[in-house]
């Protein structure tokens, strides 16, 4: 024996037998099984959920609100400014005159563009919204467009600038003096 100190030691222990292989799992039992899976339904439904919410807040989004009856007469009466000089006074006063108009009917519910101008300033004049310059300036605006319109007055288009700045310091409620002080034509 060439290594005597082997004779010395203890003996090995017995080897065991190797296990047949296990059977394999359903898809069911590794998910049971899989507690590191536990974050991806919490994922999933965190998804639908913030899908849900956003689908529910556009369908649910308000309307644009739309511009105030008087932005919206100032506007119309702002591009006709560009108008005033080419276009005749008779087709301009209608103009002007339906946007004033309008505006009354819209912003005060008086019913200007079912009235004569006479019925007009009657309601004007009986409704405590409107102050005695405010009255006194709508009478001259719609003289002046009655003339024109009914009465046949020639009207050059240079004297458009007057209806137009009356219109706009009606509508805007700013009355400048000298549009009252201004002789009637």
């Amino acid at each position: 024996m060439r290594f005597p100190f082997l004779s010395q030691l203890p003996p090995p222990p017995e080897l065991e037998d190797i296990l047949p292989p296990l059977p394999p799992e359903s898809l069911w039992e590794r998910a049971l099984d899989a507690y590191e899976w536990w974050w991806f339904p919490l994922i999933l439904a965190l998804v639908m959920f913030g899908v849900a919410i956003g689908w529910f807040l556009k369908k649910t989004a308000p309307a644009p609100i739309p511009p105030a009856p008087r932005e919206m007469a100032i506007g119309r009466l702002r591009s006709l400014a560009d108008q005033a000089a080419d276009t005749p006074s008779y087709a301009f006063s209608f103009m002007v005159s339906d946007i004033l108009r309008s505006y009354v009917l819209e912003e005060y519910r008086i019913p200007a563009t079912r009235q004569t101008s006479v019925e007009f300033l009657q309601s004007v004049r009986g409704n405590p919204i409107f102050t005695t310059k405010e009255a006194e300036l709508l009478d001259r605006f719609l003289d002046q467009c009655d003339r024109i319109k009914f009465a046949g007055d020639t009207a050059e288009p240079a004297e458009n600038d007057p209806l137009l700045e009356m219109s706009l310091a009606l509508v805007e409620r700013k009355i400048p003096a000298t549009l009252l002080d201004a002789p009637e034509r």
